[in-house]
């Protein structure tokens, strides 16, 4: 990352970081070159520079992976797996 100093990258907070990534994908205008910059993938940009357009900086924020909702079947039979024992 030519633009950011090896220890500014350690004290900017998640958020910071991804802002930072996204500006640099708005000078270059390319998501190869800022991914190329930041080392990491091309995904990683494109997925980050759509929550910002969408949401703003709240979208920069993480995300919980917790599913919303369980599948009725899986619960009843994990709990049938769970009365009967080994």
């Amino acid at each position: 990352m030519p633009d950011l100093a090896y220890r500014e990258v350690y004290t900017l907070t998640r958020i910071e970081a991804r802002l930072r990534l996204v500006n640099t994908y708005y000078e270059t205008g390319s998501i190869c070159q800022t991914a190329t910059r930041w080392c990491t993938s091309r995904q990683v940009i494109r997925k980050w520079a759509r929550r910002n357009d969408a949401q703003g900086l709240s979208g920069l924020e993480d995300r919980s992976r917790r599913p919303r909702t369980a599948q009725p079947d899986c619960v009843l039979h994990l709990s049938g797996d769970l009365r009967h024992g080994p």
